[in-house]
C-alpha cells in the first residue's frame, strides 16, 4: 500500500528547476532513502512534502487520497507528515521530554503515538 506518492512535482527558483517532475512512491513498511549530491533538489523536496514551501505543479498523496493543491504546513502535521531539522536548537532550560513534548501541542504524546503506530503498521 502507498502511504505518500508525488506525481510530477515541480519546484522553480526563477526559471530553475529544483524539482523537476518527480514522481516517487513511499510504500508502507519500508524504509526509503532520498540521496544525491548537493544542490540536487533533496531538501526542496522535503521543504515541499513539509509545507515549508509550496510547490508550482503537481500532486502529492497520502494513503492514496489526494492532498491540498498546494500543502500548508499547519495542516502537514494532520497528515501524518513531520519533518526535523539538521540545526537542532533545544530549549536548555527545559527536560528533554518537554523539548519533545512541545512539538505535540494539538494532541496528547500517547495519542500522537497510537495514531501513528495503526496508521502505517
Amino acid at each position: 500500500m502507498k502511504v505518500l506518492e508525488t506525481k510530477n512535482l515541480i519546484k522553480r527558483f526563477d526559471g530553475v528547476h529544483a524539482v523537476d517532475r518527480l514522481s516517487l512512491c513511499f510504500e508502507k513498511g519500508q524504509t526509503t532513502g532520498l540521496i544525491g549530491p548537493n544542490g540536487s533538489g533533496k531538501s526542496t523536496f522535503v521543504n515541499l512534502l513539509s509545507g515549508m514551501m509550496p510547490f508550482d505543479e503537481g500532486t502529492v498523496m497520502v494513503a492514496g487520497v489526494e492532498t491540498l493543491e498546494k500543502i500548508r504546513a499547519h495542516e502537514v502535521a494532520d497528515l501524518g507528515i513531520t519533518r526535523t531539522f539538521q540545526d537542532v536548537r533545544l530549549f536548555e532550560q527545559m527536560p528533554v521530554l518537554d523539548n519533545i513534548l512541545i512539538v505535540l501541542t494539538k494532541r496528547t504524546i500517547l495519542g500522537a503515538l497510537l495514531k501513528s503506530i495503526r496508521k502505517f503498521i
